[in-house]
C-alpha cells in the first residue's frame, strides 16, 4: 500500500467531500472550531489559514450534517487564499495541516473534520507565548471565575 502525504491527497480530491469526524470523547471536552478557545490557543499552533478553513467547513457541516462537497478553487477564494489548487497552494497546506494535527482525517475518498477540537496537549503549550500559556493555565487550573475563555485570552494578549 502506498502512503500518500496529506497535501498530495487533498490536491488529488477536487471536488473535496467533507464529512464530520465524530469522536464522543473529544466532543465531550472539546471546543467548536469557531470558539474563542480555538481562536486563542489553536491558531498559534495551526496557523490562521488552517483555523479559518476549519471554521468555514464546520459551519458548512452544521448546515449539512451528512457532508458537503466543495470545489478546492472556490474554497481557496472563500478563504482569501487565491484560486490555485496545486499541491503547494496555501489552502491545500492548511487542510493537510489539520490532518497532521489529528483534527481531520482522510478516510477513503472523504475528508473527515472534527467538529470539536480537543484541549491543547502539553507539547503544544511549548509553542505558545508565555502570556497565552498563563491564560491557558488559568482556564484549565485557575481559580473559580476564570472560565470565560475570551476574557482570559484577551487579558493575556494585552
Amino acid at each position: 500500500m502506498v502512503v500518500v502525504d496529506p497535501q498530495t491527497w487533498v490536491a488529488r480530491h477536487d471536488p473535496l467531500t467533507v464529512v464530520p469526524l465524530r469522536d464522543p470523547v473529544v466532543e465531550a471536552v472539546g471546543h467548536d472550531p469557531r470558539s474563542a478557545y480555538v481562536e486563542s490557543f489553536w491558531t498559534p499552533i495551526l496557523g490562521p489559514s488552517a483555523v479559518m478553513a476549519a471554521r468555514h467547513l464546520s459551519a458548512r457541516l452544521e448546515d449539512s450534517p451528512e457532508g458537503v462537497t466543495v470545489s478546492l478553487a472556490v474554497l481557496a477564494r472563500q478563504l482569501g487564499l487565491g484560486a490555485g489548487t496545486g499541491r503547494n497552494a496555501p489552502h491545500i497546506k492548511s487542510l493537510a495541516r489539520l490532518t497532521v494535527f489529528g483534527l481531520a482525517r482522510t478516510e477513503g475518498d472523504v475528508y473527515a473534520l472534527r467538529l470539536a477540537f480537543p484541549p491543547l496537549a502539553r507539547r503544544h503549550l511549548r509553542c505558545l507565548t508565555p502570556q497565552l500559556v498563563e491564560a491557558h493555565r488559568l482556564l484549565t487550573e485557575g481559580p473559580p471565575g476564570t472560565s470565560d475563555i475570551a476574557a482570559v485570552a484577551h487579558a493575556a494578549r494585552c
